[in-house]
């Protein structure tokens, strides 16, 4: 109780003031449409991942369980009004991810502006804390996910089997080095997206007269909010600000740094136009799937266990009048099965850069072990456990990084202002 209390207190005091300052700032001189010359212009001077290989292993990164089980929980947790402030948090997390590439590209990932700003010391325990994050967060979380949906219950045989096969094909991707994950996941990451929108905004047209009533819902339990879990007055308030910023920062980890990590293993001279990519990995992680399943979600009318965390069930018994039991369980674990695995690469990238910058390029096969095994665990873990985990690193992980980037936030203006008058 008393470390879910100070958890709490440091995402109201840094998301809530920071998200504010960096974002206000940054989103009017986003550029969106100039993301097609930023490709052109960096794939020249790429020797390690192609600008357009790095935005899907990010975005691997960051669509994954937490679209779909993450959401959940936080309409669970904090009720409908929390689905706005995880729009809110996605908005003015787009000045953060621009921010985290940008500055990643300048001082070669996030430890190294970290070091440039608040010292070395802080630079490794941000380095030390993304590598266990890596392994509780990207792995164990979305490999619990994935096997949860898969397995369809706590079967003990049937999950350590599927945990065995995925491990087996992980361990075969992440042999190909950098490289070869940045190829797996843009070859992976489009497509499953692609069909995950169409699949659920089928759904949702079916349900389109519910739309108005539902974002009405929305917007009236932002501010006001009808204590789902027996709480009252500000207490539901500060619940659902909580769980809306909390499951948006755990879907597009905007202010965690991950992208830094993983956009700095491209190498181009127009950083300022690369780091756009940032805008629109939130933007389709969040605005577009986060809350297409919060939509279908609340539109479907299904019972929701308020105050609980719930698994993927609640998106399923939501498409299920659609596509039928058999038709919504097999596409809801195909999709886990997919994001989940995808998301295991996606954070292998980030994790390998902060390992090889605490302990050198020899430390790779020896964390390469560890996350294997970490993703075996995470198939046979609790899933409550797991995401409590998973709360507390992710909020430890953004102190460094966003004060960080606050320091910084002047050249990360004026990189901006340049794109703006045309001289990028």
């Amino acid at each position: 109780m008393f470390w879910e209390r100070i958890q709490d207190s440091l995402w109201l005091l840094l998301f809530l003031p920071l998200f504010t300052v960096c974002g206000l700032r940054l989103l009017p001189y986003l550029r969106l449409p100039r993301l097609g010359s930023s490709q052109a212009k960096a794939a020249g001077d790429a020797q390690g991942l192609q600008p357009g290989q790095a935005a899907s292993t990010a975005l691997a990164a960051t669509v994954g369980t937490g679209n779909i089980v993450g959401t959940a929980q936080a309409i669970a947790m904090g009720g409908p009004g929390a689905v706005f402030w995880l729009w809110c948090a996605a908005i003015l997390g787009c000045g953060i991810k621009y921010a985290e590439i940008y500055q990643g590209q300048r001082f070669g990932g996030a430890m190294g502006y970290i070091a440039w700003t608040l010292g070395r010391p802080a630079a490794a325990f941000y380095a030390a804390l993304a590598a266990l994050s890596a392994l509780v967060v990207g792995n164990m979380a979305q490999m619990n996910g994935a096997v949860n949906a898969l397995c369809g219950g706590e079967r003990a045989l049937p999950r350590l089997l599927l945990g065995l096969l995925l491990v087996l094909l992980l361990w075969r991707q992440l042999c190909g080095g950098v490289g070869g994950v940045g190829r797996a996941c843009a070859g992976l990451v489009p497509p499953m997206s692609v069909c995950y929108v169409l699949a659920l905004g089928y759904a949702l047209f079916s349900l389109r007269v519910r739309i108005p009533a539902v974002l009405g819902e929305i917007l009236d339990n932002a501010l006001a909010p009808r204590a789902p879990i027996g709480a009252a007055g500000g207490l539901a308030l500060r619940q659902t600000i909580l769980w809306g910023l909390r499951r948006g920062a755990f879907s597009n980890e905007a202010g965690l740094g991950s992208a830094a990590n993983i956009h700095a293993e491209v190498q181009t001279s127009q950083p300022q136009l690369h780091a756009l990519w940032g805008v629109f990995e939130v933007l389709v992680d969040t605005l577009v799937l986060c809350t297409l399943t919060a939509l279908v979600i609340l539109c479907s009318g299904t019972s929701i266990p308020w105050g609980s965390l719930p698994g993927p069930e609640l998106l399923q018994q939501a498409i299920a009048p659609v596509y039928g039991e058999r038709g919504a369980a097999a596409f809801l674990a195909a999709s886990l099965g997919l994001f989940g695995f995808s998301t295991v690469l996606g954070v292998y990238v980030c994790a390998l850069r902060c390992v090889r910058w605490l302990w050198g390029d020899q430390a790779e096969r020896r964390y390469r072990r560890l996350y294997l095994l970490c993703a075996f665990c995470g198939c046979l873990l609790p899933t409550g456990l797991i995401w409590q985990m998973a709360d507390g690193v992710n909020v430890l992980l953004a102190v460094p990084n966003l004060l960080a980037l606050l320091l910084l936030s002047g050249s990360t203006v004026r990189a901006l202002r340049s794109i703006r008058r045309g001289k990028p």
